[in-house]
């Protein structure tokens, strides 16, 4: 596994802060199955190989905070990449060896975009209301191919692909009527994304 992330900041003159948050990860995997769990070698096994990278980066500006009103805005960007293959295969003894593999393949491809905005307002020395928005767009799409007898005939998977746009929000009002107290009632709205495999 490779994970490197980067954060760069800039203050200007009047206190607020730009920021850029850059993340990049790959992660590798090979396993081995031995289905029947015996130490013979007497029936199919399977076999995965994945490959995972992912990329990420996060603009912000983060006013400053001695003012009553404070807030952060920002555009946020992800780029997932999914390659997964699966193999199964006999023992050496049985009609599917496993130098006569059959293997499945699949691509998945993710691409989520998003504008932000929270804000904080401070009413009075012991009051704020907090409010966020956050604006998204996500793509989806998988394709992939079959070959070898244990999956039929070959032939491509069928291509699928999906998009949504949506958007989440939250709203609170906190009271804090000293240093070791904080009260607050919130309200949220959530957003659960599709999912392909």
């Amino acid at each position: 596994t490779i994970h490197i992330s980067l954060t760069m900041d800039y203050t200007f003159g009047n206190g607020g802060v730009m920021r850029s948050i850059t993340g990049y990860r790959k992660f590798d995997s090979f396993g081995t199955d031995d289905s029947e769990r015996l130490a013979v070698d007497i029936a199919d096994a399977t076999f995965g190989d994945i490959d995972l990278r992912i990329f990420s980066q996060e603009f912000q500006y983060v006013s400053p905070d001695d003012q009553p009103l404070s807030y952060v805005v920002g555009l946020y960007f992800y780029d997932q990449r999914l390659d997964d293959t699966f193999r199964v295969g006999g023992g050496f003894f049985t009609p599917n060896p496993l130098f006569r593999v059959s293997t499945a393949n699949s691509l998945i491809k993710v691409l989520h975009a998003a504008a932000f905005a929270n804000l904080t307002w401070r009413v009075a020395d012991d009051w704020e209301v907090q409010a966020g928005l956050r604006l998204l767009y996500e793509d989806q799409s998988m394709t992939g191919i079959r070959t070898g007898n244990f999956f039929g005939p070959n032939r491509p998977f069928n291509q699928v692909g999906v998009s949504d746009t949506d958007w989440v929000g939250r709203l609170s009002l906190r009271y804090n009527p000293n240093s070791d107290t904080s009260l607050f009632v919130t309200a949220n709205r959530g957003y659960k994304g599709f999912g392909l495999n």
